[in-house]
């Protein structure tokens, strides 16, 4: 055994006594044929668990006071008492009372390292500048907000302060501007028809749309938080139709599409009727006897004009009231951004306004029938998003 060992020790390099008894030596190998035999059969070293190291903290000055108020009420005895009443260690307790008696204080030592360059109190008074107005450029705010507050923070500081708050920049969505006395009456139209259900398939839904050859990704940012994307103060108001392009006009309902009809200059009362007479027959044909049916159409003034509304009464084709500045509860509004989004797919793109009128029929046509029966099954959610909302915009 001592021979063994000895050469052992040579081929590790070791320089020990040979041991009388056999001993545990924690060495690793990749096997064990070339090892003395004392050495082989050794056992492998069992694994060293290190213990959780518990995590530290800084006792506030709340936490402070409070081991402070507790050692006051038990007259000054009693340290092991007061760490069972404020769940604080016995040994912490003591050094804190000991300062308090040498020192007189309970606030926390400075540490090392920079100070925050704004307080709590600071924070609030950014959230209130924010909130004022969303809309505000960021070097805006901190002007407002040193002016305010008296504190002198530098841009990049606000910069990193608003997403610990909650606040994000984020692009504002474009939303139709909509006033008190609309809400109110958005509200009421969705009020009375919130119960339907198979009445929203016997509506007709109509709406024109322009179609531009270049668009403009401009963007507007705001400050705001999660779930505030289609809150008043963070919209940005649109009117419509603005810019050059195609305009279109067309109708769908649930038995399917209409025909999609090419405006040519401006829409006008007499070229509304004009062109609601010559789509009459594809209508019929398509949704039957039109008597049976609810037509829709916005309050836009060409709808409203009176040879069209009479062109109504005529044919005995009965409306449906539509709140103003409600596209949002017209599904035929993102049946225009399928055929939008189909159109910008397209390889080439249109590079003339004949091309897109061309590709504008096509892809119409291609439209599954899946997508607005989607829509329309859509109407009883839009309704009570709109109830929710209290009349104003909504996701839709």
């Amino acid at each position: 055994m001592t021979e063994n060992f000895d050469r052992g020790t040579q081929r590790l390099n070791l320089n020990i006594s040979p041991p009388r008894r056999p001993i545990r030596v924690r060495f690793f190998f990749n096997s064990s044929s070339d090892l003395p035999l004392p050495i082989a059969r050794l056992k492998p070293p069992k694994p060293i668990i290190m213990p959780e190291q518990p995590t530290r903290r800084e006792w506030t000055e709340f936490e402070r006071g409070m081991v402070w108020g507790c050692w006051l009420a038990l007259e000054k005895k009693g340290i092991r008492k007061v760490a069972e009443l404020t769940g604080i260690p016995k040994t912490t307790c003591g050094v804190i009372i000991k300062k308090y008696e040498e020192e007189g204080v309970t606030r926390p030592p400075p540490r090392q390292g920079r100070q925050r360059a704004m307080t709590e109190r600071d924070e609030r008074h950014l959230k209130i500048t924010v909130e004022k107005n969303p809309l505000t450029p960021l070097p805006v705010i901190q002007q407002e907000f040193c002016e305010a507050s008296g504190t002198t923070v530098s841009v990049s500081t606000l910069r990193r302060t608003l997403p610990l708050l909650g606040y994000h920049a984020c692009a504002g969505s474009r939303k139709p501007w909509i006033s008190p006395v609309n809400q109110t009456i958005r509200q009421r139209w969705c009020r009375a028809r919130s119960e339907w259900d198979e009445e929203w398939k016997t509506v007709i839904w109509s709406d024109e749309s322009r179609f531009k050859l270049f668009r403009s990704d401009g963007r507007v940012w705001t400050w705001r938080k999660v779930g505030y994307r289609y809150h008043t103060n963070h919209l940005i108001p649109t009117v419509k139709h603005g810019g050059g392009g195609v305009m279109v006009w067309s109708c769908f309902s649930w038995k399917g599409l209409g025909p999609l009809i090419i405006v040519e200059g401006n829409m006008n009362g007499e070229k509304y009727r004009e062109m609601l007479s010559e789509v009459k027959k594809t209508m019929e044909q398509l949704y039957g006897d039109l008597g049976g049916l609810l037509f829709q159409q916005d309050n836009a003034p060409c709808h409203k004009a009176r040879k069209a509304m009479r062109w109504f009464e005529d044919e005995n084709v009965p409306l449906l009231p539509w709140p103003a500045q409600s596209p949002d509860l017209n599904p035929i509004e993102p049946l225009w951004d399928e055929l939008d989004r189909r159109i910008r797919k397209r390889k080439p793109l249109p590079a003339n306004l004949t091309e897109l009128k061309a590709a504008l029929r096509e892809e119409w046509e291609q439209i599954p029938r899946t997508v607005y029966e989607k829509l329309i099954l859509s109407m009883g959610k839009r309704v009570a998003a709109v109830i929710e909302a209290k009349g104003a915009p909504t996701r839709y």
